[in-house]
């Protein structure tokens, strides 16, 4: 199995989960799901931290890569993320536009995270239950 069909069965796995809680959209912040949902890409820069410099967000049909400019072309280029089929929504580094780029996806904002922040629903303990069974990769 290669990573693009790996990748594949994941979000498959995520959009059932996106489903069954009747939400629009799953964002991945922590490090841990990211590599788990990426076939272990990197979007950590300091090791002091379970929070990721850059952010997923599923939806029903897209996945994307939220960065700021400094990190984006690292994620897309050298973790391959744009052969993986992400797309990119980018930001100026100094800006905090992540919750605004959320919202433009996804209006409603009826989200699901894997952690507590900008009032998205924390649904940490399912996205740990759809990771529990592995792949053949």
């Amino acid at each position: 199995m290669n990573r693009k069909e790996e990748i594949s069965i994941k979000e498959k796995r995520v959009r059932e989960l996106m489903k069954s809680l009747g939400l629009e959209g799953i964002v991945f912040k922590k490090q841990s799901n990211f590599s788990w949902f990426t076939g272990g890409s990197i979007n950590m820069v300091p090791i002091c931290t379970e929070m990721g410099f850059t952010t997923i967000l599923v939806t029903e049909k897209e996945k994307y890569l939220i960065s700021n400019r400094i990190e984006s072309a690292r994620n897309m280029e050298e973790e391959n993320l744009k052969d993986l089929g992400f797309n990119l929504l980018e930001y100026e580094w100094f800006e905090s536009k992540e919750y605004d780029l959320i919202k433009k996806i996804v209006p409603s904002l009826n989200v699901g995270c894997d952690v507590s922040i900008y009032s998205l629903k924390n649904i940490e303990p399912q996205i740990k239950e759809i990771r529990y069974s592995l792949t053949s990769a």
